[in-house]
């Protein structure tokens, strides 16, 4: 969408001055209407204001429990513009995707959350930690892998084309399956859906988006 921001002609003019004219606002954008590196947007939309509402559900005994992510600050990190969620995390939306800075983070503070645009196979979000445990120090490696570019997923807040991602770990200590776990992003959207396997109590967690609010 396109917002023009210079203020209406008092006057009359040409067509060849108002093509002029048009090409110069083209060029000069509206900073409030950016909406992201690629033409096809971004796959977070960051803006003060918006906000996902998500539905975890268990297949365990117990009620769904609702979570809330809102984007509440703008905050200058370095010559970056971040954006402050309700949940402590900062975000940005970078050429090559969504990404997340941490400072709870026991490792790699600031990571690559969601590739986009992405092809299938694009691995990303790579990082390694090295732990103390046992008899000694053992290192796993968590990373992404993109499994679907366009897949139709229907949740509470309706049906949108997503991005899938698969988490991928390896090394001892870490727990889960590769085979259930997914990251589901719809395009200008945000997060859709959350697949996480618990092998304690051996529980299938999913988190549902039940409403969004973008300004």
């Amino acid at each position: 969408m396109i917002r023009y921001c210079s203020p209406r002609p008092r006057f009359a003019c040409s067509p060849l001055v108002a093509i002029l004219l048009c090409t110069l606002v083209l060029l000069a954008g509206c900073g409030d209407e950016f909406v992201g590196p690629t033409a096809a947007g971004v796959i977070m939309p960051l803006k003060v204001g918006n906000q996902w509402i998500g539905r975890w559900t268990s297949f365990d005994p117990g009620a769904p429990r609702y979570d809330t992510l809102t984007i509440v600050s703008e905050v200058r990190k370095g010559n970056e513009l971040w954006f402050k969620g309700s949940d402590g995390n900062l975000y940005i939306n970078r050429a090559d995707g969504l990404w997340r800075y941490s400072e709870s983070s026991e490792s790699c503070a600031e990571i690559l959350l969601a590739k986009y645009p992405a092809a299938l196979n694009d691995t990303f979000g790579i990082c390694t930690t090295t732990k103390q445990g046992g008899p000694g120090t053992y290192t796993y490696t968590d990373a992404v892998v993109t499994v679907a570019n366009d897949t139709t997923i229907t949740v509470p807040a309706g049906a949108y084309a997503c991005q899938a991602y698969k988490p991928v770990v390896a090394g001892p200590g870490r727990m889960g399956s590769d085979e259930i776990d997914r990251n589901y992003y719809a395009p200008n959207i945000g997060p859709v859906r959350k697949l996480y396997y618990s092998p304690i109590g051996m529980w299938v967690h999913v988190w549902e988006l039940v409403s969004v609010t973008l300004r």
